[in-house]
């Protein structure tokens, strides 16, 4: 699938606006300060939040065990960057479980504006 596609089917299923989806990620990753990568059906939308530190924000179709994979890839992507410390806002316990599960360091975050963070 390519990236809109994925953006766009996690749209229609949270009940958001693709169209609207797909023009905010389009002008992050215009504005220079957003990356987007891609492994597999999932897309990780990487913010610099300043020094060493960015805000992930996910979007996947990935079936649970293709995700782990897609979870595996990105954090070597991270790792293979400058960025140290990654953050999200998600409660979603079962994406935070296996973030876990595949090597992602999760642990609550110290910024008042996240759920959680990840040192890389």
């Amino acid at each position: 699938m390519t990236p809109s596609q994925i953006i766009t089917q996690e749209a229609q299923s949270q009940g958001a606006n693709p169209q609207q989806v797909l023009q905010s990620v389009l002008a992050q990753v215009q504005s220079g300060h957003t990356v987007m990568v891609q492994e597999n059906n999932s897309i990780l939308l990487i913010t610099r939040l300043g020094d060493k530190r960015a805000m992930l924000h996910m979007s996947t179709v990935d079936s649970p065990i293709t995700l782990a994979k897609s979870l595996k890839g990105f954090l070597q992507k991270l790792k293979d960057s400058e960025v140290d410390t990654v953050y999200g806002d998600t409660t979603n316990q079962q994406l935070l479980a296996l973030m876990k599960r595949v090597g992602w360091k999760v642990e609550k975050s110290n910024l008042p504006k996240f759920t959680w963070m990840a040192k890389v």
